[in-house]
This record gives structure tokens, C-alpha cells and sequence, in this order.
């Protein structure tokens, strides 16, 4: 039996719980505050099957718990610098 998705266009506030599978279309690193060369967050555009789109962070205080799987999925394979060259990640 296959898992249930939600879609991002059904997201109400009358449920807690969301099961989503999506595409990231977009990721960039967001400076902090007060010095641009440290990452504050990690910026998402999400995109489901029917081409819902949301937007998610990861905050600062647990980039380092997703930081692995984050730059070996995005950043990983001789690219160029990302910090120069923020990515634009389609169809992941």
C-alpha cells in the first residue's frame, strides 16, 4: 500500500500533522543579521506534484544536524563555489 500525500494547496490550519512529498526548486544559504559572511538559515522553495509551491528554513540553530545531507544532495560534484554562486537546484 503507497504512502498518502498532502498537497501544499490543501495546507489549513485545522490540521497539525502534514505528510508532503516535494521537489526543492530553489535553495539559498540567507546571511545573518549582523555579518553577511555567516549562513543565518537555509532558504527552500518547495513544489509538489501538482505544482504547489511553499516556502521552507532551516534556522541557524540546526543547520548543522542537516548541513551534510544538505551540501552532499546540492553541492557535491565539482561545482563551482556555492557561496559565489548560489545554486538554482530544478526537479530534485
Amino acid at each position: 500500500m503507497g504512502k498518502n500525500y498532502d498537497y501544499v494547496s490543501d495546507v489549513n490550519a485545522r490540521k497539525f500533522c502534514w505528510n508532503f512529498k516535494v521537489d526543492v526548486i530553489r535553495i539559498w544559504e540567507h546571511p545573518t543579521k549582523f555579518n553577511e559572511k555567516k549562513v543565518g538559515s537555509i532558504e527552500m522553495i518547495l513544489q509538489d506534484s501538482k505544482g504547489g509551491r511553499g516556502h521552507a528554513s532551516i534556522p541557524k540553530s540546526i543547520i548543522k544536524k542537516w548541513s551534510d545531507a544538505y551540501y552532499d544532495k546540492f553541492y557535491s560534484g565539482g561545482q563551482e563555489d556555492h557561496k559565489k554562486n548560489p545554486q538554482h537546484i530544478a526537479g530534485y
